[in-house]
């Protein structure tokens, strides 16, 4: 089988802890579905039908991730054109020692066709964008130098400037011929020892196909789980296919997603997600952005805001979740607050003026626990009872009483 696309899976995406301890990063769920979807959307928007995707880094979350795609319609997604495959016919590809991207697509070079598309698979397009081909795909934004800036002259690319500032992004996505295969034969490594991709695209003659920054997102660390949740919910449908007692409130878009338990007294302001065998209540209020994953669980006297509760994570009584991210099977003990303001207002990990906290799969914590703001809490750590976390935790530490860093 020849691909007509390749998708980039085999980083470990080490700027995304805590969460990426644990599970490959085009895994990550976003609104129940894997990361990963959204990537073969983008796809599909360009009618492919057979996909390479290149592994590494727990390969076997991302074969689990691809092998879903397609079984059910998702409650969240931009349109999809009727013609293109419910299904996609996908083959994996595993890169050895990981030197980089323009190694990855080498990896897979006898299993594409002449004329194909290469696509990071940590990328979030909420928007159909067709690649002609020959194209890159440029993101219209200002930044700092944390992405690569395309140099575009007479419509067509000249050279990638990388860690410098610049009012375009390398959108991460490329429709090429097999032509980039004889370039990068010749590619050296770069001085971090890897061979990129970008290093061969300025000679391959890319035209750019623009994208505003608003349907593009980079998913490279924890705080774009909350960014991209917000996105995704602009396609929210409201719908109620699970209980909801009498006596709780929802206003606004509220999707409601079958076995799941809405209990007497909730008070939910869309947009909200409550996925499927999820509980919420009684007595608990979810404020917008908020999504509450499969088989999570949100209790009493209870308060999230904008945040993302992962699948089966609980937060069963008398808890503040604002702007966080609580991985899988994470269990706050009651009285555990997350803090998402400083007293001097300033950005919180120069993000944002509101962040809380980013906890990783099966963290426990005991009762009245305080988390600081912008803090990481890594997998299977456990939090004791009146601890105040002022820095970031490594995974499986035990923390007691005030922690500013060397776990106990």
């Amino acid at each position: 089988m020849k691909c007509d696309a390749v998708v980039l899976a085999a980083g470990k995406g080490t700027r995304m802890f805590p969460f990426t301890d644990t599970l490959a990063k085009p895994a990550l769920s976003l609104l129940d579905r894997p990361l990963l979807h959204y990537v073969f959307d983008f796809l599909r928007y360009n009618g492919v039908e057979r996909v390479c995707v290149v592994v590494n880094y727990r390969a076997d979350d991302v074969v689990a991730a691809a092998e879903s795609y397609g079984k059910e319609l998702p409650p969240v997604h931009p349109a999809l054109p009727e013609w293109v495959p419910e299904r996609l016919r996908l083959r994996f590809v595993r890169q050895g020692e990981p030197l980089g991207t323009g190694d990855a697509l080498r990896s897979a070079e006898r299993y594409l066709s002449e004329d194909f598309i290469v696509v990071n698979g940590d990328l979030l397009i909420t928007k159909p964008v067709l690649m002609p081909p020959r194209s890159i795909l440029v993101v219209n934004r200002d930044h700092n130098g944390e992405y690569g800036t395309p140099v575009i002259k007479n419509s067509v690319l000249t050279e990638i400037r990388e860690k410098q500032p610049g009012n375009l992004i390398n959108g991460g996505a490329y429709r090429l011929t097999d032509e980039v295969f004889q370039r990068l034969q010749d590619l050296k490594p770069s001085p971090r020892g890897e061979y990129e991709i970008t290093d061969v695209l300025p000679s391959l003659g890319l035209r750019p196909v623009y994208i505003d920054s608003d349907h593009w997102l980079d998913v490279g660390r924890p705080w774009d789980i909350l960014t991209a949740s917000r996105r995704l919910m602009q396609y929210l449908t409201p719908r109620i296919d699970g209980s909801v007692e009498p006596g709780a409130h929802l206003h606004g878009r509220v999707h409601v997603a079958p076995d799941a338990v809405v209990r007497s007294g909730v008070y939910v302001k869309g947009p909200v997600y409550i996925g499927p065998g999820a509980v919420v209540g009684p007595n608990s209020y979810l404020r917008p952005y908020s999504v509450i994953s499969s088989g999570a669980r949100v209790g009493n006297a209870v308060e999230i805001k904008a945040s993302v509760l992962q699948e089966n994570a609980h937060v069963s009584h008398l808890s503040y979740v604002g702007d966080s991210v609580l991985g899988r099977s994470v269990n706050f003990g009651a009285g555990t607050i997350t803090a998402n303001l400083r007293f001097d207002d300033r950005k919180i990990l120069g993000v944002s003026r509101k962040l809380g906290a980013f906890v990783g799969d099966r963290v426990k914590t005991g009762i009245n626990v305080s988390l600081m703001p912008g803090v990481r809490i890594g997998a299977e750590s456990w939090i004791f009872p009146s601890a105040v976390v002022y820095s970031d935790v490594p995974r499986g530490a035990r923390v007691v009483g005030i922690y500013r860093g060397g776990a106990h």
